[in-house]
């Protein structure tokens, strides 16, 4: 923590907090998350965790923060993240409501780059791991009937319960509705 002034919690989780920094030597401002190695899960052995940050310090995608640097002491381990700032893409939608198809299209593309590039790497973001996706999808046309049928579609694709027959990300990536965009 030589060189990095440590500020306010940003966020709080049960691996860590994530605190506003600066970077003394160049003003720059970080985020700087810090994990309590007694709250880590016992399958994260110190070989694990030194093998998820070099997996996290090879991942490069302008929707990912960056890992700049990290270092450990005794009883934690501190990562250096670029700071993200400004708006959630939920920030957006909540406050302008209802998303154009077209711009809808274009987050999703972006979301399944970044998903991409994280399998890629053979990490399986566990947010986005569907859950009770065995029931059929209901396109209500009260809210519907103004999206294309390619949407609904895409969004059938990935919504599939069978594993086998949903689409990957890479397959997102080549569905017309996302490549014609």
């Amino acid at each position: 923590m030589e060189f990095y002034q440590l500020g306010n919690i940003q966020t709080k989780s049960v691996s860590g907090n994530v605190h506003k920094a600066v970077f003394t030597l160049t003003g720059e401002q970080v985020a700087i998350k810090v994990l309590a190695k007694s709250t880590l899960d016992a399958a994260d052995t110190e070989e694990v965790v030194l093998s998820k940050i070099d997996t996290m310090l090879k991942l490069d995608h302008p929707h990912f923060a960056k890992l700049l640097d990290w270092f450990e002491a005794d009883d934690k381990y501190y990562l250096v993240f670029q700071l993200c700032t400004g708006k959630t893409l939920f920030d957006k939608i909540r406050d302008h409501g209802q998303l154009a198809e077209a711009d809808a299209s274009k987050y999703m593309q972006g979301i399944f780059q970044a998903v991409a590039q994280l399998h890629q790497h053979g990490i399986m973001h566990h947010k986005l791991n569907p859950r009770k996706l065995d029931t059929e999808v209901d396109f209500d046309d009260r809210y519907w009937k103004d999206v294309s049928d390619q949407a609904k579609d895409f969004i059938r694709s990935c919504m599939c319960g069978d594993p086998e027959k949903r689409l990957t990300a890479e397959q997102a990536l080549e569905h017309p509705w996302l490549s014609s965009k």
